[in-house]
């Protein structure tokens, strides 16, 4: 996963760009643990279809109702 954003003169026109890669598997879920506000509270990310792409505490269940294929995390995965 990549996250960019434009650098800007200061005339406002872009001049570069500043891009990083993400491991979604490691940093995302790392980012995302930071906003846990308890060890029982959880953070989910969903995309604009509505589909969760943070991992979830519930792989077990999904796997058991069929939502989530057995060989695969919730974690940015399209059902």
């Amino acid at each position: 996963m990549y996250a960019g954003a434009p650098i800007l003169d200061a005339s406002g026109r872009v001049i570069a760009a500043f891009t990083f890669r993400l491991n979604p598997t490691t940093d995302f879920t790392a980012i995302l643990q930071k906003g846990r506000l308890d060890s029982a509270s959880e953070t989910y990310v969903f995309d604009s279809q509505a589909r969760l792409i943070s991992e979830s505490s519930f792989d077990d269940q999904l796997h058991r109702l069929g939502l989530l294929a057995t060989d695969k995390h919730s974690i940015i995965n399209s059902w």
